[in-house]
């Protein structure tokens, strides 16, 4: 939703670092609070998930994401897994020989995702479409949505994540309602296809939890669930 905001006056998908004030986490940062500050009774919201009135920052996404995954969970991801994703130091020694993994690394992602290894549906897909962009509707959402970043970087390997983007956007577009109804300036009202019911309708016949288009398996998914999936549907 955030890369809905794309700066159609900027060259680059994240602003350049060494531009401080434009900087990408400048610019996230932004967006973050103006979306807090458009809730009605922000401060008690915040309260709900014993989050102090303004402690709220983007640095808990990073910090509290790698708390959740190490210690929300009886069955958590490898600590590598953990440090590298978040960009924290382990050590020149540990650098050395503990390195990056792809089961780890998946698994993480399913924990920062928000799914749980004790919880159900652990292994469940991501929303996602039946079908590619040769299909027009589809299409028609990515230009939408996405036109400018395509037109910029399309080639690049940005299609697939950003398929898997609007495909969520739709999943969601339900509780993505609720959240803009009554209010005239909430973020979520800058997203295309939700101003579109005609386009919205024909997109939702094409998203899926089931294995299909290019999403065909699960990944980052333990022996040890798959196993007690086994035995629950037995």
């Amino acid at each position: 939703i955030f890369q809905q905001k794309f700066d159609r006056d900027c060259n680059k998908v994240f602003r350049a670092q060494s531009q401080k004030e434009k900087s990408a986490s400048s610019s996230f940062s932004k967006a973050l609070k103006k979306m807090l500050m458009s809730i009605k009774d922000s401060a008690l919201k915040l309260q709900e998930f014993s989050i102090r009135d303004g402690h709220f920052h983007p640095h808990g996404v990073r910090k509290g994401s790698g708390t959740h995954a190490t210690t929300g969970s009886m069955e958590p991801p490898p600590i590598p897994s953990v440090l590298l994703r978040g960009e924290w130091s382990m050590g020149k020694v540990l650098e050395v020989y503990w390195r990056f993994s792809m089961i780890g690394d998946t698994y993480l992602g399913r924990c920062l995702a928000g799914l749980m290894p004790e919880k159900p549906n652990f292994g469940i897909l991501p929303p996602h479409f039946t079908a590619g962009r040769e299909n027009p509707f589809i299409e028609e959402g990515m230009k939408r949505c996405f036109g400018v970043i395509l037109r910029r970087y399309g080639g690049f390997g940005v299609e697939g994540a950003l398929l898997l983007f609007l495909a969520s956007i739709v999943y969601h577009h339900e509780w993505l309602k609720t959240q803009i109804a009554g209010t005239t300036d909430h973020p979520f009202l800058q997203i295309p296809i939700l101003n579109d019911p005609k386009l919205l309708e024909e997109l939702k016949k094409l998203v899926t939890l089931d294995p299909a288009g290019a999403v065909t398996m699960a990944t980052g998914v333990p022996e040890s669930v798959k196993l007690r999936d086994y035995r629950s549907s037995n």
